[in-house]
């Protein structure tokens, strides 16, 4: 298979999808609970990119990239189900983490009203 195809199957993939419905949404909200308090600044979302973003979606992107052409020799006859384990650690581990940075942003959303009231 040629590197274009690879590239495809991985975007196709519907955890990797998950991923980045994940980290819109944090993006949005943060950016929502941010303007609510009047703290927001573009250097904020350029550093959640850098250190939210990039680390998982390239983490996870290379991983689901690579994972599948590591030899049976090097792990073994039975080896299919370690890269998948591997891969599907790493994706609840990024799932994990965007997920309490959403729960943050609506913390700091629904408490910001409740404060109003």
């Amino acid at each position: 298979m040629q590197l274009p195809g690879v590239i495809a199957d991985v975007l196709a993939d519907k955890r990797l999808q998950t991923l980045l419905t994940l980290i819109v949404l944090d993006v949005l909200l943060g950016i929502a609970a941010a303007l609510r308090d009047g703290a927001f600044r573009w250097s904020e979302v350029g550093r959640f990119y850098q250190t939210t973003v990039l680390p998982v979606f390239l983490g996870y992107f290379a991983v689901r990239l690579t994972l599948p052409y590591l030899s049976a020799e090097l792990l073994g006859p039975d080896g299919s189900w370690l890269t998948e384990t591997v891969a599907t650690g790493l994706w609840l581990a990024g799932v994990g983490s965007l997920l309490a940075s959403v729960a943050g942003s609506v913390k700091k959303l629904v408490g910001g009203i409740r404060g109003r009231n």
